[in-house]
């Protein structure tokens, strides 16, 4: 046993604990301040707590942070955490559990801090003039410009799309006490709708920086963009398309969907994906898994409790507005980003931009499919509860891809599974 490293996870446990808990307190006093736009007094305020939290160090250190939290808990479950830690006198089950409620927790306050961070970014350009005249250049700060910068350089979406992938990791939520794995979900879940929802600000702030920055906002652009090209945020987005298909109740991988052809090493879409980043990505986030195992969102109950921090006191019973948006924030960061450019194009990180043209038509055609099952009350319990508010109907998120696989599937009447969905057939 190392007795420093048994220190050094304690310290990580109760620092993160304390470090997550400030974080949430400061999001959440930056939102409250903000909601009373008639007081100067309190916008001066929040504008001050924003300041600090968009510095480029305060980005960096929550940024490594996370990753340290996400390693800890990684090493406690590993063969070489066993071997090292185990000890008489160090609890080692007690103290991995205890970590992986905190990589969950981590997830959640670090995509809570990111979608205030690029909230507020975003508002700062469009104040800036950046809303108003498309084709106008506009004069940025240059303490905003470091913010910009410093939201690429700090890589803070990727730390966040990592503690949300990879922890705890699809073989350790099993063996969780079940109270903890429901925090966990809690957490997770809740992190997964504000991340979804950072990376819709991310993609406006980036292209609104292109039109609008001059030559310094194309090249900051572009580091945003090097960030969207982060393989941990790829396995984001295509993990995110595989819980909008586990919440309309299709499985939580294109394998199961389209009935064994999935990602094989030796399929067409394996060998198209591999290099890229791509591979290997769809059905393997343990919280797509969990609720399609159980049948049911998680996130909405905690110990008796419930409701979703985007709008207070919802329940199971009321889903369908806040759930169609964070659906529709999925659809926007994926196939219709995706399909904004050419297939095999390149992207600010030097490699293609979106999966290849294979891939990325199968998971088109699933998404189109999961959301005619969502609308029609065929999804997982908790779904678009009571009835949907068709926010699709209206929204640019479908895009012709979307809207043509969407017809498709329409005609059928019972939306089943998708074996020749984007003529691809099982193997």
């Amino acid at each position: 046993m190392c007795p420093r490293r048994c220190n050094a996870c304690h310290v990580v446990w109760y620092g993160g604990k304390t470090a997550c808990t400030l974080l949430h307190h400061a999001c959440l006093m930056v939102s409250t301040l903000l909601k009373d736009s008639n007081s100067a007094l309190h916008t001066q305020a929040a504008k001050a707590v924003l300041a600090a939290m968009a510095e480029a160090g305060f980005m960096s250190a929550v940024s490594g942070a996370v990753r340290g939290i996400v390693a800890t808990a990684a090493f406690l479950r590993s063969d070489a955490g066993v071997r090292e830690l185990s000890s008489p006198t160090f609890d080692l089950r007690d103290a991995s559990i205890r970590n992986d409620e905190l990589a969950g927790l981590s997830a959640y306050m670090v995509c809570q801090y990111l979608r205030t961070l690029t909230e507020a970014l975003h508002n700062r350009l469009i104040d800036l003039g950046g809303g108003r005249n498309p084709q106008a250049s506009v004069r940025i700060p240059s303490e905003a410009l470091q913010a910009f910068g410093a939201l690429a350089d700090s890589q803070l979406l990727a730390a966040a799309a990592l503690a949300l992938v990879d922890s705890p990791p699809v073989d350790a939520i099993a063996t969780l006490p079940e109270e903890q794995r429901n925090a966990i979900g809690f957490y997770v879940g809740h992190a997964t709708a504000a991340a979804a929802k950072s990376m819709c600000d991310m993609l406006a702030l980036q292209k609104k920086l292109a039109e609008v920055g001059g030559a310094e906002g194309r090249r900051l652009s572009a580091g945003l963009g090097r960030v969207m090209q982060h393989e941990a945020v790829r396995r984001l987005q295509v993990a995110l398309l595989d819980q909008l298909a586990a919440h309309a109740g299709m499985g939580a991988g294109l394998e199961e969907w389209e009935g064994g052809s999935g990602l094989q090493e030796g399929g067409d879409g394996g060998r198209q994906a591999r290099g890229c980043g791509w591979e290997g990505s769809s059905g393997t986030w343990w919280l797509a898994r969990e609720e399609a195992a159980q049948g049911k969102l998680l996130g909405l109950d905690l110990h008796g409790g419930g409701g979703s921090p985007e709008v207070g006191q919802e329940t199971r019973s009321k889903t369908a507005g806040w759930l169609e948006g964070h659906h529709k924030n999925i659809l926007r960061v994926t196939v219709q980003e995706w399909g904004s450019g050419d297939p095999g194009e390149a992207g600010a990180a030097g490699v293609p931009a979106a999966p290849p043209p294979l891939l990325l038509a199968r998971l088109t055609a699933r998404a189109a499919e999961a959301l005619c099952r969502l609308c029609r009350g065929q999804g997982l319990d908790g779904t678009y509860a009571p009835a949907p508010e068709w926010q699709f109907a209206w929204s640019q998120v479908c895009n012709t891809k979307l809207r043509h696989e969407a017809r498709n599937w329409a005609r059928r009447p019972t939306c089943g599974q998708g074996k020749r969905a984007a003529g691809v057939q099982p193997r």
